[in-house]
């Protein structure tokens, strides 16, 4: 089943989504090893604003190659999604998606007054003589 999420859903909910998309598989019983080489649920970095940590697990018989295979692939996952990732060893990332598009800017509703040359020149004088 599918879930559309929110604009506004945190970046926790949306890491988590793109790799389960990607086929990844995770794991988020904390107190006990994954069963297979898999990833945490992302959690938020106190230091980083809108950046998430996400640590890859494994059962105890798993070699460092295939945790180091899967931190690779999920890192050039959410690089390929256009996301900031920040490899902090070899089972360990900080990622953060993309910044929003700016919104558009509104359109000028009119033309633009013009001001006149004699309010231009008044200015001036006044500036001038306020600068002295």
């Amino acid at each position: 089943m599918l879930r559309a999420l929110p604009d506004d859903a945190p970046t926790t909910e949306r890491a988590a989504r793109l790799l389960q998309d990607a086929g990844f598989t995770q794991h988020t019983d904390t107190s006990d090893r994954a069963p297979v080489v898999s990833y945490s649920t992302p959690t938020p970095v106190i230091w980083r604003p809108d950046w998430v940590q996400i640590d890859v697990t494994a059962p105890r018989t798993a070699g460092r190659d295939a945790r180091e295979e899967v931190a690779r692939g999920i890192a050039a996952t959410l690089t390929d999604a256009g996301w900031a990732v920040d490899v902090r060893g070899t089972e360990t990332l900080h990622t953060t998606p993309p910044p929003a598009a700016p919104a558009p800017m509104p359109e000028p509703v009119g033309e633009p007054e013009l001001v006149p040359a004699d309010v231009i020149v008044s200015v001036h004088n006044i500036l001038a003589y306020n600068w002295n």
